[in-house]
């Protein structure tokens, strides 16, 4: 009968910590959705009535929202980190055909889909920026549902060999709303097979048929 209670005793506890574990899941899927909402909000605002807006007059006046894909946090990816010793320049081409200097910071690796993806991580060499972990990329759904030169993700360190690659952030660069802008286009590294069904879509009155 002992041996029986200590079994029933571990089951309840167990079903107990599932239950726990399954509500504060849900609770933190809920506050990080919130907190993409938020995000998304306030670039609509920027958009639509901010200086820094790449949108011109007749863009603003029609502007509601941008476009994106349903938030999703499977697609917050904790992924494997590894830096490269010394950061060497990278030349990366641009729309305009006038290639950037950038500096190679290191290599993130990741499992979606059940494959394996690696993606280049860049800094900048102005030194405003120099701090931000650059990533442009493409995927299988650049030129049919998202923008046709790619995205840009800015990516968070986690612990010394760990990165935060959270794709709902993924963000159009501004020429694809204003050809005047100059964007450096994604390094051949990070044109990744598999689709990111996450973050900004395609512009919507740039939308394909």
């Amino acid at each position: 009968m002992k041996t029986s209670n200590l079994f029933f005793g571990s089951v309840v506890v167990i079903v107990l910590l599932i239950v726990i574990y399954s509500f504060s899941g849900e609770q933190a899927n809920q506050a990080y959705e919130e907190e993409i909402k938020e995000y998304r909000e306030d670039k609509n605002k920027l958009f639509a009535d901010g200086e820094g807006s790449p949108l011109d007059r007749k863009q603003k006046k029609d502007f509601t929202t941008l476009n994106y894909y349903p938030i999703n946090p499977a697609y917050r990816i904790i992924a494997d980190f590894d830096k490269f010793p010394i950061e060497q320049g990278v030349e990366i081409n641009t729309n305009k055909g006038v290639p950037r200097i950038f500096k190679k910071h290191g290599i993130a690796r990741f499992k979606l889909n059940n494959s394996m993806h690696e993606l280049l991580i860049l800094k900048s060499t102005d030194r405003l920026t120099s701090k931000v972990l650059f990533v442009p990329f493409a995927d299988e759904t650049s030129g049919r549902e998202t923008y046709g030169a790619g995205r840009y993700l800015d990516a968070e360190m986690s612990g010394n060999n760990k990165i935060i690659l959270d794709f709902n952030t993924a963000y159009n660069p501004y020429c694809a709303y204003n050809t005047t802008y100059e964007c450096p286009l994604p390094p051949k590294e990070n044109v990744l097979t598999v689709k990111i069904e996450a973050g900004e879509k395609i512009f919507k009155t740039e939308e394909l048929d």
